[in-house]
């Protein structure tokens, strides 16, 4: 693969650098992430109260369609009792490798890397690095 010259990930598709890219070491946002408008985050605490009371109200009318008030008994939970944790389940396997397996594979690894690298000295030793023996 061919060295990237410095400053080669700003190049649009024809080859030039646009007019905008950022120096190296330049950031695109020095200031970071704006601040919060202070004032509308207030007034909306200031409804908290209110809102909580739309939402009750719409999550026990029964005449309120199904997912309205779904949606509104997720929202009063969510906020109550905050989100809850996504729940993921991994299966592993365990595979034990004999001796004279690793003996083999190891083998057949070293004579790849050989082929694959000729340059390398003859008769060394190249370490998999694999586990033998051992289940996990």
């Amino acid at each position: 693969m061919a060295a990237r010259k410095s400053g080669a990930g700003n190049r649009s598709a024809t080859g030039r650098v646009p007019p905008t890219a950022w120096k190296p070491g330049q950031s695109g946002n020095p200031k970071g992430r704006p601040p919060v408008d202070v004032h509308v985050r207030d007034l909306a605490r200031a409804h908290t109260e209110e809102a909580i009371a739309a939402l009750v109200a719409v999550a026990t009318d029964p005449a309120q369609r199904g997912s309205d008030r779904t949606a509104a008994a997720v929202a009063l939970l969510d906020r109550g009792w905050g989100r809850p944790t996504e729940r993921q389940e991994v299966e592993s396997v365990a595979v034990t490798v004999s001796p004279e397996d690793a003996a083999t594979r190891d083998a057949t690894v070293q004579n790849l890397l050989r082929l694959m690298f000729p340059l390398a000295e003859e008769g060394a030793s190249i370490p998999t690095g694999a586990p033998v023996g051992e289940s996990g």
